[in-house]
């Protein structure tokens, strides 16, 4: 079994695992499980999540490699074992790696105090990590009005795709503003990030 690339918790690991000597099974499908005997984590196959002792069918004949993810929930050693039935062996396979802990850093840098009610206020949303597929969302827990990332409306998720981006805020209501940002991925890590600020 190979991984094609390094591993950090919460990010998807590209990996192969090959069955050699397969010409006397029968079946063409063969049924794949594992366990984490060290860590924890979840195997992405076809688009579906599968944990631990979840079996899934593959189709030995026609794909003699399997190509899926895995992705790691927590850092430090993980140690996986991979059970394979066919109709005529239950085959095992055990891998151990490290997985290095995500970071996530957020920032806007200049922050202004005041901003002009109904008037667009570009700001730069800097987002540094280690982390693929991570999203954004916001919402307004003071005052009211628009959110723009990257020139399009936020009004639900969205990924993030760079580390430079733009917001732009269009209040429409006086006073006290407070947007709540969120970014993370879909398996654990998170930031919460807020703006506050006087709307005039």
């Amino acid at each position: 079994m190979d991984i094609n690339n390094g591993a950090i918790q919460g990010n998807p690991i590209k990996c192969n695992l090959s069955i050699v000597n397969h010409e006397n099974c029968i079946l063409d499908n063969i049924l794949v499980s594992f366990i984490a005997e060290r860590g924890e984590g979840v195997i992405s196959y076809n688009n579906i999540l599968y944990k631990q002792g979840d079996e899934f069918e593959y189709n030995l004949q026609a794909f003699p490699k399997l190509e899926f993810e895995y992705i790691p929930l927590m850092s430090g050693i993980q140690s996986l074992s991979f059970t394979i039935k066919t109709n005529t062996d239950l085959l095992t396979k055990t891998i151990e790696f490290e997985v290095i802990k995500p970071y996530l850093e957020v920032e806007i840098p200049n922050l202004p105090e005041f901003i002009n009610t109904h008037e667009e206020s570009k700001m730069r949303l800097i987002v540094k990590s280690n982390l693929l597929n991570l999203k954004i969302t916001s919402n307004f827990t003071k005052g009211s009005g628009t959110v723009q990332f990257n020139k399009d409306l936020l009004y639900e998720t969205m990924n993030i795709t760079q580390t430079e981006n733009i917001i732009t805020i269009c209040p429409n209501s006086k006073g006290e503003i407070r947007i709540d940002f969120y970014i993370f991925n879909d398996f654990g890590s998170s930031k919460h990030y807020i703006i506050e600020c006087l709307s005039i």
